[in-house]
């Protein structure tokens, strides 16, 4: 056989479950918590990415592989499950699954709270950051840039802290968050 393997020339090696698990890659049962289809998600994305799995045939089937209960029933549900070879992108089984278990209605509300996030008082600036972060992933991609992040961080800080904040402290999102973390430290210890 001019030294080929088993397996036909071309193809890809087939999906390894195995080492799927071995990431630490839980089983999907199915979710209303948008935290937690998320973190699921991102797991799920991350390790398909480290094990270097390029294909979006062999991304999706792993996926499949780990969906259970409700999940794997909705998945069964979608016509593209029946296709073989399936013939959709990765990316869209990731909208197919957020569209599923993150509806536009909820990431349009995650949407809001973005947009009307504002650091409270007795709200400290790590919490308020952390809060910013959590929400920062359902808005629109203006918001995603590094300039629109800064200005949302910054608009969204108290007035006191911005107040106190130099033009150089406004830098970046992370300027401003070192920044705001001192001016809080220094008022506590004043």
């Amino acid at each position: 056989m001019n030294g080929e393997s088993s397996q036909q020339v071309g193809r890809h090696p087939p999906p390894n479950y195995v080492a799927l698990r071995k990431m630490g890659v839980k089983d999907f049962e199915g979710s209303s918590d948008p935290e937690v289809v998320d973190l699921w998600l991102l797991k799920l994305a991350r390790t398909l990415d480290e094990l270097r799995i390029d294909n979006h045939e062999d991304r999706i089937a792993m996926a499949v592989h780990v969906l259970q209960g409700t999940a794997r029933d909705w998945w069964h549900l979608q016509p593209e499950s029946e296709v073989v070879p399936i013939e959709i992108t990765w990316n869209q089984f990731v909208k197919m699954f957020l569209d599923e278990y993150i509806p536009q209605t909820v990431r349009d509300d995650k949407r809001e709270d973005f947009m009307r996030l504002k650091q409270h008082r007795g709200q400290s600036v790590t919490e308020y950051t952390e809060l910013f972060k959590k929400l920062n992933k359902y808005v629109d991609p203006v918001y995603r840039t590094p300039a629109g992040v800064r200005d949302r961080y910054i608009q969204g800080l108290r007035a006191d802290l911005k107040k106190c904040m130099g033009e150089a402290e406004r830098a970046s999102q992370a300027t401003a968050y070192r920044a705001a973390l001192r001016i809080e430290r220094d008022e506590k210890t004043a």
